[in-house]
C-alpha cells in the first residue's frame, strides 16, 4: 500500500509540474522569460535575489559569495570536493525534461559540429543551447532556478521529487534524500 501511495503522489507530481510547465508556454497566461538571453546572464541576475535571501533552497545554508558555510545548516559533505561548498543554479524541472522536447537535443544539427577538422557532431544541451533561443530562454527562467550546494546539484541530477521510504540522510541533518531515481527535499 505504502508503494502504491508513492506511485500515485509521483505520478500526480510530475503531473503537476508538467501541467505548470505548460501554462508557463502559453502566451494567455504568461510570455515566460523574455529579459535574459542565456543561463550564463540568468544566473547573474539571480545573484541578486542572494543579497536578500543568501540561503540554499534544499539545506537553508548560508551562501557568502559563491560559496556555501555548511556550519548552522547541519549540512556535512557525502564527498569532499569543490562541489561540496560551491554554489550552484538548480533547475527545479531539470533541463532535460524540457530540453529533450526540442530535436537539437534528441537528434543534434548541422551547426552542432567540434570545431577541429573532423569534428564530431553533438547533440543534447550543448546542441540546444547553441542553436535554440526558446532553449536557451527556457533554462535562463528564474522561475526554475534556485541557489542550491553543487554537491546535492549532482546528486539530484534529472530525478524526480517523490517520497524516499526511511528518510536515509547521506548529508548530515540536511533534509535531502536520494534513492531509486526519486529526491525527497525537505
Amino acid at each position: 500500500m505504502h508503494r502504491e501511495f508513492l506511485r500515485t503522489f509521483s505520478q500526480q507530481l510530475v503531473l503537476a509540474l508538467l501541467f505548470g510547465l505548460v501554462l508557463a508556454c502559453v502566451p494567455v497566461f504568461s510570455v515566460g522569460n523574455e529579459k535574459f538571453a542565456d543561463f550564463s546572464a540568468a544566473k547573474k541576475a539571480a545573484r541578486l535575489y542572494l543579497s536578500e535571501n543568501p540561503r540554499t533552497f534544499y539545506c537553508h545554508c548560508t551562501v557568502i559569495g559563491k560559496r556555501i558555510d555548511p556550519t548552522g545548516c547541519g549540512y556535512i559533505p557525502k564527498h569532499d570536493n569543490a562541489r561540496a561548498y560551491r554554489l550552484e543554479w538548480e533547475h527545479v524541472v531539470p533541463a532535460e525534461n524540457f530540453g529533450r522536447s526540442f530535436p537539437e537535443w534528441r537528434e543534434g544539427h548541422p551547426e552542432c559540429v567540434r570545431p577541429r577538422p573532423g569534428g564530431r557532431a553533438f547533440k543534447g544541451r550543448l546542441c540546444a543551447r547553441r542553436v535554440s533561443p526558446l532553449f536557451n530562454r527556457m533554462e535562463a527562467d528564474l522561475y526554475n532556478l534556485v541557489p542550491e550546494i553543487g554537491e546535492l546539484n549532482a546528486a539530484r541530477r534529472n530525478y524526480r521529487f517523490g517520497l524516499v521510504p526511511g528518510e536515509p540522510r547521506e548529508f548530515g541533518q540536511c533534509d535531502f534524500e536520494v534513492a531509486d531515481r526519486t529526491v525527497e527535499p525537505r
